[in-house]
Order: structure tokens, then C-alpha cells, then sequence
């Protein structure tokens, strides 16, 4: 039996000091794959799931984990997309209103806001890699905005459209699924 602590706490040194070597040459991904492997053919059976999650006040019954999370984090993609983001028609009328009160503003030599180059986030998609490390990684896809679009859409959330009577807000963040594509 100590002769086993000893051996443990002897491995267990040495791996640590021999670590800062040996990771370039892979050694933690090597070794982090073979544990892997040997808690899913020898491991115990890890701590029963309740059938339902709670968080705070919310119970949420058959709930399951459909992904976990890798020790090198996740990897972030970030693909810009050539095209502008282009709003709909009600949008571009209340963008084209704040650009002329902008203009009006900027012609009694008040101080306005810089119309300047902005990205809108047109997608996100989260997997793993398709190789051996499973590595999770997140892809964002960006299209070119501005400041403006921004701003027509956070100044006037609550704001009734021109010619209806729903706000933005309801119109188009109600229901995600409602969302329009602004392509």
C-alpha cells in the first residue's frame, strides 16, 4: 500500500515537472485522449441526472445536456459576410428621418453623432471540429452596418412604425422566430 503513495506521489512530480517539455510536443492532448478513453471503458458510473433542472424558481422536467464543454475552451470563427445589412422598408423610413434631423442638427452647427463603419451579427453556429480533439468552436457571421442602423433600431424600439400600430419591438423582437433577415 505505500509502496503504491509512493509510486503515485513520485509520477505525480514528475509529471509536473516535466510538463512545460513536453507540451509542445503534445503530450497533455495525448494523454488527455487516453483518459479519456479508459474512464469510458473502466470508469464508474458518474452521479445519477435528475430527470428535472431547476434554476431558481424555473423546474425544467426531461431536460438532457447536448453538449459539454473542452478544457482548450472554444475556438471563435469570424467570417465577414461582403454584403451591407439592407433594413426593411418601415425601418429604412424611420433611418432616413434620423438622418435628415441628424443633417439638420449638423447644419446649425450642433454636435452629432459619427455615422461610422459597424458590424451586425447575421449568424451564429456553435459545433465541435470534425477531427479527433472535438475542439468546440463557435462561428459569428458579421455583415458591414452603421451607426445609423443602430441607432433607428435602439432609439425607436418602443416607438409606434409609420402607418401600423405595433412598436419594433413587437413587431419584429415579439418572436424570434418573426425575426426578419436584414439582407
Amino acid at each position: 500500500m505505500w509502496l503504491s503513495i509512493i509510486l503515485a506521489l513520485g509520477f505525480t512530480v514528475l509529471g509536473v515537472l516535466l510538463s512545460p517539455w513536453l507540451k509542445p510536443l503534445g503530450y497533455d492532448r495525448s494523454i488527455e485522449r487516453f483518459m479519456r478513453r479508459l474512464r469510458l471503458m473502466y470508469g464508474r458510473p458518474g452521479p445519477k441526472i435528475s430527470r428535472t433542472l431547476q434554476i431558481g424558481n424555473l423546474n425544467i422536467p426531461n431536460w438532457i445536456i447536448l453538449d459539454g464543454f473542452s478544457r482548450d475552451g472554444i475556438r471563435i470563427e469570424t467570417v465577414i459576410a461582403p454584403e451591407e445589412v439592407r433594413l426593411p422598408p418601415d425601418l429604412a423610413t424611420l433611418r432616413s428621418q434620423l438622418q435628415k434631423g441628424n443633417d439638420r442638427l449638423k447644419n446649425i452647427g450642433r454636435k452629432t453623432p459619427y455615422n461610422g463603419r459597424k458590424y451586425a451579427l447575421a449568424g451564429l453556429h456553435c459545433n465541435r471540429s470534425e477531427d479527433a480533439e472535438e475542439q468546440n468552436i463557435c462561428r459569428l457571421t458579421l455583415k458591414h452596418s452603421d451607426y445609423f442602423n443602430f441607432l433607428t433600431i435602439i432609439e425607436n424600439l418602443d416607438r409606434e412604425l409609420p402607418g401600423e400600430t405595433r412598436t419594433i419591438r413587437q413587431k419584429y423582437f415579439e418572436k424570434p422566430r418573426a425575426l426578419p433577415n436584414f439582407a
